[in-house]
């Protein structure tokens, strides 16, 4: 395997394909191209971000996006191909994006929310030695001037039939809905 640190539109492309692939997996519909271009343009082209890709056999198969700041480093997204999850293409990512911040002087590196509930990502990032907080989130709807309780069992559903879908269609859902919630 090879790990690629990257500040191409090139790599944000790679990326994206491997986001939709896990976007799918996850029953989730992806962010569309031009979300990853617009983090491109007005963060990663201005040295404030990068992009780490894993290859197998000239094909990328894991890739993650960070952000940094000051003396901090923030992971974003991460996207991975399952077809090669056996040879833990995402911690050869980490791995190598620890070593890189850690040479450019970076001291923290923050490795993002987590949902409680998924466990695997969840020991995947303790397994760094990533301290883990309790973070709560709120939503709120301003016409009916409440919070909004998400259903999990809603959630669910939509997870369902979103990985049933087709990934040509689901990436068309993806657009559509970012436009409007994301």
């Amino acid at each position: 395997m090879k790990v690629e640190i990257c500040r191409t539109l090139d790599s944000i492309q790679e990326f994206h394909r491997l986001n939709c692939m896990t976007r799918k997996r996850h029953g989730l519909p992806p962010q569309p191209f031009r979300f990853f271009k617009n983090v491109y343009e007005h963060i990663i082209s201005h040295n404030l971000g990068l992009v780490v890709l894993a290859s197998y056999e000239k094909t990328f198969i894991a890739g993650a996006v960070f952000f940094h700041f000051s003396e901090n480093a923030f992971f974003k997204y991460g996207a991975s191909d399952k077809n090669f999850h056996h040879l833990r293409p995402n911690n050869l990512v980490f791995w190598e994006a620890i070593k890189w911040f850690s040479r450019h002087g970076y001291k923290r590196i923050c490795f993002g929310r987590t949902e409680p509930e998924n466990e695997g990502l969840r020991r995947f990032k303790s397994g760094w030695g990533a301290e883990e907080r309790m973070e709560k989130y709120f939503k709120y709807d301003i016409r009916k001037n409440e919070f909004i309780r998400a259903s999990l069992e809603i959630k669910n559903i939509y997870h369902h039939v979103f990985r049933k879908m087709p990934a040509p269609l689901l990436n068309i859902v993806g657009s559509l809905l970012y436009r409007h919630v994301g």
